[in-house]
C-alpha cells in the first residue's frame, strides 16, 4: 500500500468509528449547566448572525470570558438551526472530527511515524475524557480551540522547513485565532519550542544522528531548518507576546464577571495543595476512566497535604527521568512537559470556579501522554522487549474497552436529570449538582422531586441565594406559601438586590391583590436585571389593570426587545429560577 492510500484509509477509520460512537449525542438537548447562558437563553446568540450580534461577540466579556470566535460560531449555528440542539452537536462532532484528523497529520508530517500517529490520534478521537468536551455544546470553544491549535502546528511544521516571514505570520494568525476561541491556547509557543527539540530535531545536537533517524526526526519531505536554543527562543517572543495579552485579557474578563474565586473563600494554600493532585488524577482517569462526572467540587480544607506532597514528588521523579532520558528517548521529555505544561493555565492555582479538576480540561494536555505512550511502546516493540502480537492485542483490548467507556459516557447526557443523579452518584456531597438537578425538576413541573435536594443545598450552604430562592419557587409551586414568602425573604436579606426574589415576591403579592407592593418588588428586579423580560410583562399586565396602558405597552416593547418570543412564553408560569453565575464553567 502507497503512504497516501495508508494515509486515506486510516483517516477513513478514524472519523467512520469516530463519528459512529459520537452520533448518539446528535439526539440530545441542551443541558441546564450553562448552556442557557450561551445559547438557549441568550438573545445574542439566538439572534444569529447580524450587525449587533457579531459587534456584542467581538466585544462581549459576558460570562466572565472574550472568546469572539466561539460566540461567532454559536451564532452562525444559531443563524442555520435556530435552537434545534442537532446542529449545535453536529458542529462539534464535525469539528471534534476534523481536529482528530489534523492531529494525524500533524504527527505523520513532522515524524514520518504513520501507525504510531494514527494511534496517538484514535486515543485523542476515542478517550472518555474527551466525552464532556464534544458532547457539551457549552464546550464549543474546546472545539474550536484545539481546531486552531491544530492548524498552529501544521503552519509551524511548514515554517520550520523555510521560515519566512509569511508563513510565521500564518503561525501567529492561526494561534491569535485560538485564543479567540479560548484563552487556553496560550501556551502553544511553549509547546512549538518542545517540538523544536522533538520530533523537528531544530535543536543542534539534541539527539545523535542515529536516534534522530530512529525517532523520525526527519521524514521524506526534506530537513527542518536548525537553528541555535537562543535563536528559537526569540523566534517565539512575538508568541509569547500574543500570548501575554491573551492572558491579561482573559483575567481581567473573570475578575469583571466574578468567576475568579477570592483568596477568602479559597485560601491559596488550598489551591496549591490541590495542584499535584488534580495532575496525578488526570493520569489515573486517562488509564483507568471509571467515575467521571460534570463537576468534581473543590475539597478546599478537606485536601490531605500528606497526599499531595506525594504526587507532587511522584511529578517531581517523573520529570526528572524524562530529563535524563532526553537524548535517548526525546519523546519522553517533550511529551510530559507538553502534559504539564498546557494544564498550567486551569489547573488551580488562579482558581475560576469552584471545580476540583474537569474532563474538558484534558482536551489536548492529553495529547502528550498519549505520544509518550505510544512511542515508548513503538519502541518496546522494535528491541523486541515486547511481543508484537501481544501488543497488538493489549492496544485492540485498550480501544474496545475505552470505546465502551465513552459510549456510556455519552449516555448520560442526554437530559439533566441522568447527568446530575449521575454526578450526585459519584461525588457526593456536591452541592452544585443538587442545585442544576433541583432546577431541572421545577423545570419540568416536578417540584416535590426538587423540594429534598433544595433543602440540602440551605442546609449546606445558608447564605447561597439561589438556594434559597429556588426553595421559595417549589413551595410557591406546592403552594406553600408562607413558607414560600419566609424563603424569599431570607434570600433579600442576604442579597437586597437579588431579582429573581424580588421578581417572585412580586408573583406572590399580585396573586394576593396587593399590587403596588408588587410593582415595587418588579421594579426593584429590573433595577437588578435588566433583561428579565417576564418582569416587564407581569408589570405590564399589573399596568394594564389599573388603566396604565402607555406604560404596560412601554414594558411589553421592552419586553419583546430582549427576547422576541416573549408573549409566547407569556402563556407559561411567570416564576423564575435562582442562578448564580459565579459558577459559570470555563
Amino acid at each position: 500500500m502507497t503512504r497516501r492510500a495508508a494515509d486515506w484509509l486510516i483517516v477513513l477509520a478514524l472519523t467512520s468509528v469516530t463519528g459512529a460512537l459520537f452520533a448518539r449525542a446528535l439526539a440530545f438537548g441542551f443541558v441546564n449547566y450553562d448552556d442557557p447562558h450561551y445559547v438557549t437563553a441568550n438573545w445574542h446568540v439566538r439572534a444569529g448572525l447580524c450587525r449587533e450580534s457579531v459587534w456584542w461577540a467581538l466585544t462581549s466579556t459576558e460570562y466572565a470570558n472574550w472568546f469572539p470566535l466561539t460566540w461567532l460560531s454559536l451564532e452562525l449555528d444559531s443563524t442555520l438551526y435556530g435552537t434545534n440542539a442537532t446542529g449545535f452537536h453536529l458542529t462539534n462532532l464535525v469539528l471534534h472530527l476534523t481536529n482528530t484528523v489534523l492531529l494525524y497529520g500533524v504527527l505523520r508530517k513532522m515524524t514520518g511515524a504513520v501507525v504510531r500517529s494514527a494511534v496517538v490520534a484514535a486515543l485523542f478521537a476515542l478517550h472518555p475524557l474527551h466525552v464532556e468536551s464534544v458532547v457539551w455544546i457549552t464546550e464549543r470553544k474546546d472545539m474550536l480551540s484545539g481546531l486552531f491549535w491544530m492548524l498552529t502546528l501544521l503552519a509551524y511544521e511548514h515554517y520550520a522547513r523555510r521560515p519566512t516571514v509569511g508563513r510565521y505570520a500564518l503561525v501567529a494568525l492561526a494561534l491569535a485565532a485560538g485564543m479567540a476561541a479560548k484563552p487556553m491556547a496560550v501556551t502553544l509557543p511553549c509547546v512549538l519550542l518542545l517540538l523544536d527539540y522533538w520530533p523537528l530535531g531544530r535543536w543542534p545536537r539534541a539527539v545523535s544522528t542515529r536516534r534522530a533517524a530512529e525517532h523520525g526526526l526527519r521524514d521524506e519531505n526534506g530537513d527542518y531548518v536548525a537553528a541555535a536554543p537562543s535563536r528559537l527562543i526569540l523566534e517565539k517572543l512575538p508568541l509569547l507576546v500574543l500570548s501575554l495579552s491573551s492572558s491579561v485579557v482573559a483575567m481581567a474578563a473573570q475578575k469583571q464577571g466574578g468567576a475568579m474565586v477570592n483568596i477568602e473563600s479559597m485560601p491559596f494554600v488550598q489551591r496549591v495543595l490541590n495542584v499535584p493532585m488534580a495532575y496525578v488524577w488526570y493520569l489515573v482517569q486517562t488509564v483507568w476512566p471509571a467515575n467521571l462526572a460534570v463537576f468534581y467540587p473543590h475539597p478546599g480544607a478537606k485536601q490531605s497535604a500528606i497526599l499531595s506532597l506525594v504526587a507532587a514528588l511522584l511529578l517531581v521523579a517523573v520529570t526528572g527521568l524524562a530529563a535524563a532520558r532526553r537524548r535517548q528517548q526525546p519523546y519522553l521529555v517533550v511529551g510530559w512537559l507538553w502534559y504539564l505544561g498546557t494544564l498550567v493555565p486551569v489547573i488551580g492555582l488562579v482558581q475560576v470556579g469552584r471545580q476540583a479538576q474537569a474532563d474538558r480540561y484534558t482536551y489536548l494536555p492529553l495529547i502528550g501522554i498519549f505520544v509518550v505512550v505510544v512511542w515508548g511502546l513503538g519502541e518496546l516493540m522494535q528491541k523486541g522487549w515486547a511481543s508484537r502480537n501481544l501488543m497488538l492485542t493489549l492496544g485492540l483490548a485498550a480501544f474496545v474497552s475505552f470505546s465502551a467507556c465513552t459510549w456510556v459516557q455519552i449516555g448520560y447526557w442526554r437530559d439533566d436529570i441522568v447527568l446530575w443523579q449521575h454526578a450526585i452518584e459519584i461525588t457526593e456531597p456536591n452541592l452544585l449538582a443538587y442545585e442544576h438537578l433541583s432546577e431541572a425538576w421545577l423545570r419540568r413541573g416536578q417540584s416535590a422531586e426538587a423540594l429534598p435536594y433544595l433543602e440540602e443545598i440551605t442546609r449546606r450552604a445558608p447564605h447561597f441565594t439561589a438556594g434559597h430562592v429556588n426553595l421559595g419557587l417549589a413551595l410557591m409551586n406546592l403552594n406553600k406559601i408562607p413558607a414560600a414568602k419566609a424563603e424569599l425573604e431570607e434570600a433579600l436579606r442576604i442579597d437586597p438586590r437579588n431579582g429573581d426574589a424580588h421578581h417572585n415576591l412580586g408573583v406572590l403579592l399580585d396573586a394576593e391583590g396587593r399590587s403596588e407592593e408588587a410593582m415595587q418588588h418588579l421594579h426593584q428586579a429590573l433595577e437588578s436585571q435588566p433583561h428579565f423580560w417576564r418582569t416587564h410583562l407581569l408589570l405590564a399586565e399589573i399596568l394594564r389593570r389599573e388603566g396604565n396602558t402607555e406604560e404596560a405597552e412601554r414594558h411589553v416593547r421592552q419586553a419583546l426587545a430582549i427576547n422576541p418570543d416573549a408573549l409566547g412564553g407569556a402563556a407559561g408560569s411567570n416564576r423564575q429560577t435562582g442562578t448564580d453565575r459565579r459558577d459559570t464553567a470555563r
